[in-house]
């Protein structure tokens, strides 16, 4: 079994609340600081999960609001599954 960093703990636990839509497009997902409690981890930990979901452009930041949900996690995922042949 592969060892994940905290960091990418935390991205894929977001990744999976988007895909199962807990999270749907255009919510907020949770604060920084909401998270840094829910997972004992630091800011900076959070802070660079998001930003691995950022830069798969799932999430975007907004100053003073938060990371905002801008794709689905099947928009993500649809082109990995439409590689896999019979």
């Amino acid at each position: 079994m592969e060892k994940i960093t905290s960091k990418q703990y935390i991205a894929r636990y977001v990744f999976l609340k988007i895909l199962f839509e807990e999270y749907k497009i255009y919510d907020f997902v949770p604060s920084e600081s909401s998270m840094v409690k829910q997972f004992k981890t630091t800011n900076l930990t959070v802070r660079s999960a998001y930003s691995i979901l950022q830069e798969h452009k799932i999430l975007k930041p907004f100053k003073g609001k938060g990371y905002q949900v801008i794709n689905d996690a099947i928009s993500f995922l649809w082109p990995l599954f439409a590689q896999i042949k019979n």
